[in-house]
């Protein structure tokens, strides 16, 4: 004969009513969200939404599987590490020139050196005829930089551009084509800026922006743009395929501050239709179509040009640059 603490059981059913209506509340409030609870046991469904597992209280350090059987692994607004499934699942993790065996190629630099040389580098420095517009430099300081110096004089990227350009091209249809990049403007009064991708590693500015106007120079070419010349003083987000420009062309309404760094993610799908780009860590702008050409030659590059009406050379820090790719 069974013998059954009533009070007990009671406690146990009231238990398993309260769970069963907490689980509901929460299924709830997460669908709000876009998170879905699925199956009997409440498994957390994220549904491959890149950075939607959220760990620090700025929003730039996150957990996420976008790309099916991969998984991310972001620290800080930049993805550090990535973990492959599959028959060749491995782990590649993030650092400048370094080529991770069967895993992603990454290229660029953390500046740590002591000079630019292009006879035994991969960088190409690219400047203006101006006086003020000086090749790229690498001044010693705390951490590494890069310095762009544009000059003051009529405001054309043939006078007072200032460019870094990577030798190395890679291509969208690649896989996993992501551009890296923390940087600030000295003074972001009589300037623009493009940090990206462009197709050309001659001296050029990818975009420029006046009023509200935006205009592709590049054929081919995905970058976060800022132009003082812009009725809105903030970084756009600028795709062109083909002399198409992209859909989504536009303001993120994120601005640059003096003198004060910011990080930049630009991701672009493998068939360059879409890219997104993240500045601190929080999505800022979309493209939806013709981001940039899938299989042509693109090049990481960073440019700052004077507008015509600064008095004085304005500048562009990198702590560093670079590009990563599928192997």
């Amino acid at each position: 004969m069974a013998i059954i603490d009533q009070s007990t059981a009671q406690t146990r059913v009231e238990n398993e009513v309260r769970h069963q209506s907490d689980r509901g509340f929460w299924r709830d409030i997460l669908a709000s969200i876009g998170v879905v609870l699925s199956g009997t046991e409440g498994v957390i469904d994220l549904g491959g939404v890149a950075d939607s597992l959220v760990l620090d209280a700025d929003g730039d350090t996150t957990i996420s599987a976008p790309t099916d059987d991969q998984l991310d692994v972001e620290v800080g607004g930049t993805d550090l590490a990535t973990i492959y499934g599959g028959t060749h699942a491995r782990t590649a993790f993030v650092s400048p020139n370094h080529i991770e065996p069967g895993g992603a190629v990454v290229m660029g630099s953390d500046f740590h050196e002591k000079a630019f040389d292009e006879t035994n580098e991969q960088w190409i420095l690219n400047s203006g005829s101006d006086n003020l517009a000086v090749d790229p430099a690498l001044p010693v300081g705390e951490g590494g930089t890069a310095f762009l110096d544009a000059g003051d004089g009529d405001g054309t990227i043939a006078a007072d551009g200032s460019q870094l350009v990577w030798a190395i091209p890679v291509q969208a249809d690649s896989g996993g084509l992501t551009v890296y990049a923390r940087a600030h403007i000295e003074d972001i009064t009589g300037c623009s800026v493009n940090i990206g991708l462009t197709d050309v590693t001659t001296l050029e500015e990818p975009f420029s922006i006046a009023t509200a106007t935006i205009t592709s120079v590049a054929s081919n070419a995905v970058c976060a743009v800022f132009d003082d010349g812009a009725t809105t003083k903030e970084w756009f987000f600028c795709g062109v395929d083909g002399d198409t420009d992209a859909t989504g062309n536009g303001a993120t309404g994120i601005a640059p501050v003096n003198g004060t760094y910011q990080t930049f993610r630009i991701e672009i799908d493998a068939d360059g239709e879409s890219a997104r780009l993240y500045i601190d860590g929080t999505l800022a702008g979309t493209l939806t179509a013709a981001a940039c050409a899938a299989s042509t030659n693109l090049y990481l590059t960073a440019v700052i040009c004077g507008d015509g009406g600064n008095s004085a050379a304005v500048g562009l820090t990198l702590d560093y640059l670079y590009v990563k790719h599928n192997r």
